[in-house]
């Protein structure tokens, strides 16, 4: 990078905003008129470091010129000490001058918005959790920040389970947008009685105070309501990313990230019966889920808004398939279990009939008595076909027949097949 070519650009957009900042449009404008002061701001703090820089560079060409004319052993020893104290003065001003020519990061003015969570380590991690909580607020204090304690859970030792920091002030996430991740501590702590040394993490979220939430959220609610050809579990594990990383990181909200996924499988069809909930795969490994959460983008929908989240799908695919093969097996063992503690002989009873003997089952889970009409009703058939199929269930001793004469007579299911009608479902 040629710096003096670059430092000429500067110079020239400098000059044009504060052309634009004594024009009537600017001036009528407060709006305007304070992002021109800001985009003028950061130009002159370029210009400053450029002109310190501008002038190592003259007064070194000034000194290496008199060294080149002069011909007096005094003369030289002086310029040569000052030639080479301008060149050791050169690096760093070139370093500073690099760095203040990058173009800023648009989100490093922002307040931000820092959750604090303790992970492996017991109540030893949420004290460890309570110093980082204390060491941030000590360093917003020292940076004239404001700090707003949004939310908090604390533990029997007076650590921390959670708290939910807001940091408000002059470019916040700038100076803590790196302390996003699992910060880990290795001492004898205060609730170790033997002495022995512990392993304890945190992990940190720090994500810029949003504007934007409403539209991104109308947004990504009619991507949910339009897309029909995403396959239900993909779908639900896009919306539980895109609900964190859009919304403020506030209590609560990787709850309802969560909530919503399970609602978008349950109308799927992919329904967990209540035998188990994709929070507790989550709950195993806290700290995996949130990593998985970090790897794609760090808690930041701002910087990298079309991230690559193939790894998050996978990881909450993975749990899909986990929680689902735990219903499975527990619905095995549940079978297993009540078909062990019913006879054999009713077993076979139930497996030896068909759907109508099933549907018959049930009608009888709610009534004492069947009349011809009640089986015409139940499966849509005349009378005579209504008298056939009761002669058949008569036969194979499904049914008995109680009262007299025709007119009043009426059937029961035997005692044999009436043990069957919880056992049916």
């Amino acid at each position: 990078m040629d710096l003096l070519k670059e430092l000429q650009v500067v110079k020239q957009k400098a000059q044009e905003l504060e052309t634009q900042l004594s024009g009537a449009a600017v001036l009528s404008n407060p709006k305007k008129m304070r992002e021109v002061n800001e985009a003028y701001a950061a130009l002159r703090e370029i210009r400053e470091i450029g002109e310190r820089y501008e002038k190592i560079l003259e007064e070194k060409m000034g000194a290496e010129l008199a060294l080149k004319e002069t011909t007096d052993a005094a003369m030289r020893d002086f310029l040569e000490s000052e030639i080479t104290e301008l060149e050791a003065k050169l690096p760093k001003l070139e370093q500073e001058l690099l760095g203040a020519l990058v173009p800023p990061d648009p989100l490093d003015k922002k307040n931000i918005v820092m959750e604090v969570r303790a992970g492996t380590g017991g109540d030893e991690a949420g004290l460890f959790a309570a110093e980082l909580i204390r060491m941030y607020m000590r360093y917003a204090e020292r940076n004239g920040w404001k700090v707003n304690l949004v939310s908090d859970s604390r533990n029997d030792q007076g650590g921390f389970k959670e708290a939910i920091l807001l940091i408000s002030g002059k470019n916040v996430y700038s100076q803590l947008k790196y302390e996003s991740g699992v910060h880990r501590v290795q001492r004898v702590p205060e609730t170790e009685k033997a002495g022995r040394v512990h392993t304890s993490t945190v992990t940190v979220a720090v994500l810029p105070e949003a504007k934007d939430v409403d539209p991104l959220m109308k947004n990504l609610v009619g991507w949910l309501n339009q897309e029909k050809d995403t396959h239900p579990v993909i779908k639900a594990g896009v919306a539980h990313y895109q609900f964190v990383t859009i919304h403020p990181f506030m209590d609560g909200n990787g709850r309802t990230a969560r909530a919503l996924a399970t609602y978008i499988l349950y109308h799927a069809n992919y329904d967990l019966k209540q035998f188990i909930s994709l929070e507790e795969f989550y709950s195993a490994d806290r700290s995996k889920y949130y990593q998985e959460l970090q790897n794609c983008q760090g808690h930041n929908y701002y910087n990298r808004p079309n991230a690559d989240i193939t790894s998050w799908l996978e990881y909450f695919i993975c749990g899909v398939a986990v929680v689902f093969e735990e219903v499975k097996n527990k619905a095995v063992e549940a079978n297993e279990k009540s078909r062990s503690e019913v006879p054999k002989q009713n077993i076979d009873l139930l497996e030896n009939i068909g759907q109508r003997e099933r549907n018959l089952l049930k009608f009888f889970k709610k009534e004492a008595q069947l009349r011809t009409k009640d089986v015409s009703k139940l499966f849509r058939i005349k009378d005579r076909s209504a008298r056939d199929l009761i002669k058949r269930w008569l036969d194979m001793e499904l049914l008995e027949r109680k009262g007299t004469g025709d007119k009043n007579a009426y059937y029961v299911l035997t005692p044999q097949y009436r043990k069957l009608i919880d056992l049916q479902e």
